[in-house]
C-alpha cells in the first residue's frame, strides 16, 4: 500500500467551467501543505533540500522554510518537518517525517505532471 492510500489521500483532477484543474481531497495536514504548491520547479526544490536532509547534510539547505500560497508556515528540521503559525511564534504539534513528506511531494509532482 502506497502513502497515499495509507493517509486516506486522493489526488482528483475536477472541472469547473471548462478548466480543468488537479486538487487532493484529504483531511491530512501535510498533503493539505505541499498541495498548495503548485509550481513543479518549486516542488522539485523542495525535493532536493529533504534529500540533503535525509542524506544528514542538513547544514547545505540554504532555506529551510516551506511556506505556500496561503503562507501557512513549516520547516525542513533535520528529524522532520515542523509547522508553525503564521507569525511563526508558536509551533504546532504536528510533525512528519522526512521521508514521509518526500514521497508525498513525489506523488503531487508526479500528479501534476501528467
Amino acid at each position: 500500500m502506497g502513502i497515499l492510500e495509507q493517509r486516506g489521500i486522493k489526488l482528483v483532477k475536477k472541472t469547473v467551467n471548462g478548466y480543468t484543474f488537479k486538487d487532493v481531497e484529504t483531511s491530512d495536514w501535510d498533503m493539505a501543505h505541499i498541495s498548495a504548491f503548485t509550481s513543479i520547479e518549486i516542488l522539485e526544490e523542495i525535493i532536493a533540500k529533504l534529500n540533503l536532509a535525509i542524506a544528514g547534510q542538513y547544514n547545505q539547505i540554504n532555506n529551510p522554510g516551506l511556506t505556500n500560497k496561503y503562507d501557512d508556515i513549516a520547516f525542513i528540521e533535520p528529524n522532520g518537518i515542523e509547522y508553525w503559525d503564521q507569525d511563526a511564534q508558536n509551533k504546532y504539534p504536528v510533525t512528519c517525517s522526512l521521508e514521509d513528506f518526500k514521497l508525498l511531494c513525489i506523488e503531487w509532482v508526479n500528479f501534476l505532471k501528467s
